[in-house]
This record gives structure tokens, sequence and C-alpha cells, in this order.
């Protein structure tokens, strides 16, 4: 077992334990990332020992054992997936998603950190901007971004957290130097 397999095993849930924890077949789960209702694997390590992920790209890993890598937050955005299909409405989970991001980050602009691209200085949303950074989160929470970089990637308002902060320190360490 390599150090990544150790890794991934603490941290993340493999094909069968995502579909033995949300009961439902793999077969199931890829119909909802094809639907673009749920994100895609935060890493997936192919048959000829490569690590991939939406973030980092491509790199070696010998010797890990080939399969696809889900965080375990996938199993709430699962069953909100469901519940949005059983209710008819799956197509506005982006507008769902979306609109719970813009109000973490209207929170996040008036107590962390000024978002000045999203909102004035009243408070009030500057549409194209707010809407950029709000298409932008649905984007990379699809692709699984938030799955590697935000611990707790449960809800629109942790994952604004983790993002508003990551600004706030961009900023304030110059791009960290």
């Amino acid at each position: 077992m390599t150090e990544l397999d150790i890794y991934l095993a603490k941290h993340y849930l493999n094909d069968n334990q995502l579909a033995r924890a949300s009961s439902m077949s793999i077969e199931k789960i890829d119909t909802l990332i094809r639907d673009r209702l749920i994100p895609t694997p935060a890493y997936v390590v192919t048959d000829n020992g490569e690590l991939r992920s939406h973030v980092f790209g491509a790199m070696a890993a010998p010797g890990a054992q080939p399969g696809r890598y889900f965080h375990p937050s996938q199993l709430v955005w699962i069953a909100q997936a469901l519940q949005a299909i059983a209710s008819d409405s799956s197509a506005h989970l982006k507008d769902r998603f979306t609109s719970r991001f813009a109000a973490a980050l209207a929170t996040l602009n008036l107590s962390t950190w000024r978002l000045r691209d999203s909102f004035y200085d009243d408070g009030t949303p500057i549409p194209g901007g707010l809407q950029a950074r709000t298409d932008s989160a649905w984007s990379f929470f699809l692709n699984g971004t938030f799955a590697l970089c935000v611990a707790n990637p449960v809800s629109e308002a942790h994952i604004a957290y983790k993002e508003v902060l990551q600004e706030k320190l961009t900023q304030l360490s110059e791009n960290g130097s």
C-alpha cells in the first residue's frame, strides 16, 4: 500500500464505498455526474499509475490502487440531487447552489472580507461580478475542486467561507510573497 493509497483511504470514498454508503449503484451515481447534478470524483488513479484531479492535473502515482475517489461530502450532494429529482426540480440545482453561495458571499462580504467585484460599498450585489463568482463556483463544484481544497464541503456556506478566506489571505500576503 502506497502513501497515496493510505491518504485516499483515510480521506475519501472509492466507488464501492460511495455506492454502499449512498445505497445506490455506481451506475446511478455516474448518471448523476453525467447529468451535472453532483461533482465528479476528486481524484482518479488510472490503471497506468497516474493520479488525476482537476486541480492538480496528472502526476505519476506508481503502485497506487486504481480507482475513483470521492470526498465523503458527496453523500450530502447525492441526497440533495435525489431529493431534487423526486420533487421534479433537478433543473434548479444550479440555481439553488448559486443562490445559497451568493447569500453566503453577501454575509462574508460584510463580516470577513470586502468582495469589491461582487458587492457595492452598501452591500448590494453587483450583478455581473456576483454572477461571475457564482457561475465559477458551480463549475468548480461540479469538477470536484472543492472536494480537494475545502475541509468539509457539505454546504455552499462552507465552500464560500473557504473561498473568501483564501482570497483574503492571497491579498494580505500579496499572493504569498
